[in-house]
């Protein structure tokens, strides 16, 4: 070995042994500096080392097209034309397309709820938040905007987290909120909103950790090559699997919930009543709408039945139980509408809700949409009027 080379490898291994060293210190250092019984110090510059907590948003993604492959119930209930992938268009603030249609609306209607809210399976210009706002339209000749804010798993708390972080500041005539199903499945684990975990928690805390900063790094480096990655990696499971593609972040079916569960409905109660109370403080009217469901007949329909399932934590619920809760919660928001005065839009009994409607008991179709849609204009009519009359 030549000299050159010798010098070239030494000086590779005093910087090697260098990094090594400060490496080193800096853990040893983090080591002296990690308080031992658990209290950070921190003064009026700093915040100290501790993590932090945030409240949870749960939105779709901004300016992201979301492309989802049909359950085998939407397949097998399908009067409409079933499409093989359904797109799920986010705007740059957060709502479904179609959404800001008016760049200058004369009303403006945002709608808040679970995946029922959401119509992931149903074609954009047919899901009701935007297609009730097209009949309007023509009934009151007036241009007028449905907003879609619906999340598949959201539950009340998190729409109000909702109104409050993103809401309030597009300033919409009317907020009209559905939800029951996704509230059940929570009350009826823990009987307050606090205990759920996962990505539905309504509290999240920081988290430091070699794992979290790598993912952190490729999200900051390469979001795009890693995005593709992930989906393609995504498509050969299932391909070598042979599953049928699920829709990501579809909402999980509920547990049972004993009827009456006084401290699951008062917590419910509570959320409602909280969620118009923060809508009328700013001025906003708030619509409350029960959440349509329908009985299974056939043997397929009940195995297809969403409210019948066992998804929740392994849990298998009391078909007969899980289903008189739910109608149970849907009389909770008809008592919270008429206790608060809000608009109640009675879609559970406005309609004989059958399995074409809903093709799993519990979300639209196609053609159930456009009926929800023009029950809701229906709702929504006389209190829109009044909007374009001030």
């Amino acid at each position: 070995m030549s000299s050159s080379q010798k010098t070239r490898h030494f000086g590779k291994l005093t910087v090697f042994l260098v990094v090594l060293l400060v490496v080193g210190m800096l853990a040893l250092a983090e080591w002296i500096l990690t308080p031992k019984d658990g209290r950070f110090s921190a003064d009026t510059r700093t915040s100290g080392g501790a993590p932090a907590r945030y409240l949870n948003l749960r939105e779709w993604k901004l300016n992201t097209t979301y492309h989802m492959a049909p359950t085998r119930s939407r397949l097998r209930y399908g009067q409409d034309e079933v499409q093989p992938v359904y797109e799920l268009e986010i705007d740059e603030n957060g709502f479904i397309e179609p959404a800001a249609v008016h760049d200058e609306p004369d009303a403006s209607i945002m709608f808040l709820g679970g995946s029922t809210t959401e119509s992931m399976y149903v074609l954009p210009q047919n899901r009701f938040p935007h297609l009730s706002a097209r009949i309007l339209e023509k009934r009151l000749d007036a241009k007028i905007n449905g907003l879609n804010a619906g999340r598949s798993g959201n539950n009340t708390m998190h729409s109000l987290l909702l109104m409050l972080g993103k809401v309030i500041p597009h300033k919409p005539d009317v907020v009209v909120l559905m939800h029951a199903a996704n509230d059940l499945a929570v009350l009826s684990k823990g009987s307050n909103y606090w205990e759920v975990g996962g990505g539905r928690r309504l509290i999240v805390n920081e988290t430091f950790s070699m794992n979290q900063a790598m993912r952190t790094a490729i999200k900051a480096t390469i979001p795009n090559t890693s995005n593709a990655l992930r989906r393609g990696w995504r498509r050969l499971r299932n391909m070598l699997s042979g599953s049928q593609a699920k829709a990501a972040g579809a909402p999980v079916e509920a547990a049972p919930l004993p009827l009456p569960d006084v401290a699951g409905a008062e917590n419910f109660a509570s959320a409602l009543t909280s969620f118009v109370e923060v809508a009328k403080a700013w001025g906003i009217t708030p619509v409350l709408m029960t959440q349509f469901h329908n009985q299974a007949g056939t043997k397929q329909e009940r195995k297809d039945d969403f409210l019948a399932r066992e998804r929740v934590d392994g849990a298998v619920p009391d078909r007969k139980k899980f289903k008189n809760s739910h109608v149970a919660y849907n009389e909770i928001v008809r008592q919270v509408a008429r206790q608060t005065d809000a608009v109640l839009i009675d879609l559970a009994s406005a309609h004989e809700w059958t399995y074409g409607d809903l093709y799993d008991g519990l979300h639209l179709t196609d053609s159930g949409s456009r009926i929800a849609a023009e029950l809701i204009a229906d709702g929504l009519e006389e209190t829109i009027q009044r909007h374009l009359s001030r």
